[in-house]
C-alpha cells in the first residue's frame, strides 16, 4: 500500500517523491530531479474539509475510540485500521507544511486523546506506544522532513511511557517512561550529524525521564526494567547532560544563543537527578568563574549550586573562590543595570530640552516620541525588541515581584497590580532573578526577609527557619570562611529588598542600589586581598587539571565517589556587561528562544 506525498520545493526547484508504508519503519522516501533544499509532507488519507471523507474519518476514529475506551478489540481488521488510522491521519497531519504552528496542538491533543482522557487496556496502549515509537524515530532520522516536524517526532518519543499515571490526589502515582526512548535520544544527542532541533527535543526528553525517573525512585514505583536497569539509564543521562554542559564553545553552525540553552537543560538534568560528583561540581563551577559566558547560563549554574545536595561530600568546591565568583555576578548584573540607567536618562534629559525648545510636547502636530531620530529610539529599553545585547532576554519572563520566595508578596493573595513604569519593572525582574540565583548558592537559602520570618517558597521548596540548616558554599566552608560567605550572602539579601518593592520610585531605587553595590564590592575585595584559609572541606585549592583531566563519567546520580579538586580558574572581571542570555525560566518549561536555525512553533 502507498500513500501519495506532496513535497514543496524551495528556491523553485521541483521534487517528485513517494513514500512506502513499511513495517514498523514507515517511512522511506525518494527524492528525484533534488536541485535545491525541500521538504516532504505525508498527504492524510482523508481530507476533513470535503464532506464525503469527512464521514469516512467519523467512522473510521469512531472505531479507534471504542478500542481505545476498551468497546471493541484488535481482532480481525481492527488492528490494521487501528495502525492505519494514527500512521496516515493523525501522524501524518503532522508532517504538513501548511499547519506547522498547529504542531505543539497537535501533539498536545494526540497525547491527551490517546492516553490521558482514553483508558486504554494494556494490549491496546503497548500496541500505540510502540506504533508511535517506531513512527517518530523514522521522523526523527529523516533529513526529507522539517526541522520542526522532527523536532515535534523527539519530543513525541520523550513523552512516551511504559505505564501512564494512575490514580489521584495523595495515591496518585508517576508514569513510567519508556525505557527503550533512552537509547534514542541519547544516541541522537550525540550524534554530531544530527540537526540541533532534534538533539535539543532529545534534552527535553531526557530532562523529563530525568524529572520522573528520579521522583519514581523516591516513591518506589515498579515497571521501566529492573531497579538497576532504571539506575543504570539515569548514569547515562546524567553522563549525556555533563558532556553538554561542559562543552563552553558552540560547533560549527548553532548559535550562541541556542548552545546555551542546550548546556541549561544540562544543568536542570543536575538539579532534579540531584547530582552530587566532583565531576558535576568542577562543571558548575568552572560556568560561574567564567565572565565570557552568558550571565543566564552562570545563573543557571549558581542555581544548581545551592541546590546541590551536601552529604555526598564536599565535591570539589574552593567555597572561597566560589563565593567571590558567585558574588561577582551579582556586581556584574547590578552595574550593568546602573549604567544602563545612566544613558537612559541621559537620553530622557535630551529628549525633554529638545522638546521644551520647540515649545512642548505635541507643538506642530508631533507628539513628543515622534520627533525625528525619536521614533525607533524610543523601543530601545531593557528587554526591547532593539535594546541592547545584555538586555535582550536575560532574565525576561521570570516570576515578577510577588513570585520570589522570600520577597514581600510571596504567598499572600493576589492584588491589583499597581502601575510600575516597564523598564523598572525589568530590571527589577533581572536583578531578582540573579540575586535569588546567587544567594542561594552562596547559603542554600532563597529566604530574604528577616531571619525571623518564615516564608512560603512558590518554587516548592522547603524554607527552613533561619539559621537551622546550611546549604550551597556555606556548608562547604571552614568555620573561617562561613563569616566571609554569611557576609556576601547577608549583602545579596540586602540587594535583592532594595529592588522587591511593589511601587518604587526609580531615582530612589538606584541610589540605594548603588549604595548596595559598593558595599558588596568592598566586601569581595576584602576577601581578595585577605589571607587564604586551607585545611578546611572545600578549600584544598584549585588543581591544574583542566577539562580532560575530569572523570570519564559521574559514578552516581545521587552520591559523590572519592573527592576530586577542581580546575583552575581565573577571577572574574567584575564589571563587565553580561553577554546576552536566555530567560531564566524554571528547567525545563520552556523550549528555547534562539534555536540554531529557527524556534518550533509552539513547542
Amino acid at each position: 500500500m502507498q500513500a501519495s506525498v506532496r513535497v514543496t520545493a524551495f528556491r523553485g526547484a521541483v521534487f517528485c517523491c513517494a513514500v512506502a508504508i513499511l513495517g514498523g519503519g514507515w517511512l522511506s522516501v525518494a527524492v528525484t530531479n533534488a536541485q535545491a533544499p525541500a521538504y516532504s509532507e505525508v498527504k492524510p488519507l482523508w481530507d476533513e474539509t470535503d464532506r464525503e471523507q469527512y464521514q469516512q474519518f467519523r467512522t473510521r476514529e469512531t472505531l479507534v475510540r471504542n478500542i481505545l475506551n476498551d468497546r471493541a478489540g484488535l481482532e480481525g481488521d481492527n488492528g490494521k485500521d487501528f495502525d492505519e488510522y494514527f500512521r496516515r491521519q493523525v501522524f501524518a497531519k503532522m508532517t504538513l507544511l501548511s499547519d506547522l504552528g498547529k504542531i505543539a496542538e497537535r501533539r498536545q491533543d494526540f497525547f491527551k486523546s490517546s492516553f490521558q482522557m482514553a483508558n486504554p487496556p494494556a494490549p491496546v496502549h503497548d500496541r500505540l506506544v510502540q506504533l508511535t515509537f517506531s513512527t517518530m524515530q523514522a521522523i526523527a532520522i529523516n533529513p526529507r522532513f522539517h526541522p520542526y516536524v522532527r523536532y515535534n517526532a523527539m519530543l513525541i518519543i520523550g513523552e512516551l511511557n511504559e505505564v501512564e499515571s494512575t490514580g489521584f490526589g495523595g495515591n496518585r502515582r508517576p508514569p513510567v517512561p519508556l525505557p527503550a526512548a533512552v537509547n534514542f535520544m541519547l544516541t541522537q544527542l550525540n550524534d554530531p550529524k544530527q540537526i540541533d532541533e532534534v538533539r535539543m527535543a532529545a534534552l527535553v526528553g531526557m530532562l523529563r525521564h530525568a524529572q520522573i525517573g528520579r521522583l519514581g525512585q523516591q516513591m518506589n514505583v515498579s515497571g521501566g526494567g529492573t531497579p538497576q536497569e532504571r539506575q543504570a539509564n539515569l548514569q547515562r543521562i546524567l553522563a549525556a547532560a555533563s558532556q553538554v554542559a561542559e562543552e563552553k564553545d558552540p560547533p560549527a553552525g548553532r548559535s550562541i544563543e541556542g548552545h546555551t540553552w542546550m548546556r541549561r537543560r544540562a544543568i536542570d538534568i543536575f538539579m532534579v537527578l540531584g547530582a552530587s560528583t566532583p565531576q558535576v561540581a568542577s562543571v558548575l563551577e568552572e560556568i560561574v568563574a567564567d565572565t565570557t559566558a552568558p550571565v543566564s547560563l552562570r545563573c543557571t549554574a549558581a542555581e544548581a549550586i545551592g541546590k546541590m545536595p551536601t552529604s555526598g561530600g564536599q565535591q570539589g568546591f574552593d567555597a572561597t573562590k566560589t563565593a567571590q565568583d558567585l558574588a561577582a555576578i551579582a556586581i556584574e548584573v547590578c552595574q550593568a543595570e546602573l549604567d544602563w540607567w545612566k544613558t537612559e536618562k541621559e537620553r530622557e534629559q535630551e529628549k525633554k530640552s529638545r522638546t521644551t525648545a520647540m515649545g512642548g510636547a505635541g507643538m506642530y502636530g508631533m507628539g513628543g516620541s515622534s520627533y525625528p531620530g525619536y521614533g525607533a529610539g524610543e523601543s530601545e529599553v531593557a528587554g526591547g525588541s532593539s535594546g541592547s545585547s545584555y538586555a535582550e532576554g536575560y532574565g525576561a519572563g521570570y516570576p515578577g515581584s510577588s513570585g520570589y520566595p522570600g520577597s514581600s508578596g510571596a504567598g499572600a493573595p493576589e492584588k491589583k497590580k499597581p502601575k510600575v513604569d516597564t523598564k523598572v519593572e525589568k530590571t527589577q525582574r533581572r536583578l531578582k532573578h540573579t540575586f535569588y540565583c546567587v544567594k542561594l548558592a552562596l547559603d542554600g537559602s532563597s529566604d530574604f526577609a528577616a531571619p525571623a520570618a518564615k516564608t512560603a517558597s512558590k518554587r516548592g521548596e522547603a524554607q527552613p527557619a533561619a539559621g537551622t540548616t546550611e546549604g550551597g558554599m556555606l556548608a562547604r566552608a571552614n568555620a573561617q570562611q562561613k563569616a566571609k560567605v554569611k557576609e556576601l550572602a547577608t549583602a545579596i539579601s540586602d540587594m535583592f529588598r532594595v529592588v522587591d518593592v511593589a511601587e518604587p520610585k526609580r531615582d530612589a531605587m538606584l541610589t540605594d542600589l548603588q549604595t548596595q553595590l559598593e558595599k558588596l564590592q568592598g566586601l569581595t575585595a576584602a576577601a581578595q586581598t585577605g589571607p587564604p584559609a586551607s585545611g578546611a572541606p572545600g578549600a584544598s585549592g584549585p588543581s591544574s587539571a583542566g577539562p580532560g583531566g575530569r572523570p570519564s563519567g559521574p559514578s552516581s546520580a545521587v552520591s559523590a565517589p572519592a573527592n576530586a579538586p577542581a580546575p583552575a580558574k581565573a577571577t572574574p572581571a567584575t564589571k563587565a556587561p553580561p553577554a546576552a542570555g536566555n530567560n531564566g525560566a524554571a528547567p525545563g518549561a520552556n523550549a528555547p528562544k534562539s534555536a540554531p536555525a529557527t524556534k518550533p512553533p509552539g513547542a
